[in-house]
């Protein structure tokens, strides 16, 4: 129905401007690691996305904690008639600015694979939730692939960095 297309476009509006915040942030993780790297080796560069990737994940949660107290006004606002749309969009919002640390660290130690891996999994993940959705019956639901593509987006571009990146006890200043 003309409503569920509505929701999805709502969803992906929401993505496109929190994407201003996380662009911003996945560019200057990539300068820092990059410049990191450069001056004192890969280590620093690691306990850089170790320690800002806990502080966004801090920081992440107090804005999705303001989204989910201001869900019922932004459903009232919006007119939607399902506060799940809202409340699944602070997934998002809660590993935001830690994905976008994540995928300036790869960024920045030049991981094409994991780059690509990252890029092909994210459209992919949203493409079979919604196939399984609609299988399912549960078509007024295909908005929320968005915000689960993020969190697997997120799960894999993690796990990669965990995968290759070794610690070491280089710290920087």
């Amino acid at each position: 129905e003309f409503k569920d297309f509505a929701l999805i476009g709502l969803i992906g509006s929401f993505l496109s401007f929190s994407s201003i915040l996380f662009g911003a942030f996945i560019t200057t993780a990539n300068f820092r690691s990059g410049f990191l790297i450069g001056k004192y080796g890969d280590n620093a560069a690691y306990s850089f996305w170790k320690y800002t990737r806990k502080r966004a994940i801090l920081i992440s949660m107090i804005i999705t904690a303001i989204w989910l107290i201001l869900a019922p006004l932004l459903n009232q606002f919006f007119n939607t008639g399902n506060i799940y749309l809202f409340l699944l969009f602070g997934i998002v919002l809660f590993v935001g600015l830690a994905n976008g640390m994540d995928r300036g660290f790869l960024s920045a130690r030049l991981m094409f694979k994991s780059l690509s891996i990252v890029a092909i999994f994210d459209p992919l993940a949203k493409l079979l939730v919604v196939a399984a959705l609609v299988y399912l019956g549960l078509k007024v639901w295909a908005f929320s692939a968005i915000p689960i593509a993020f969190l697997g987006t997120f799960i894999v571009t993690w796990f990669l960095i965990k995968k290759q990146t070794k610690e070491g006890n280089n710290k920087a200043p």
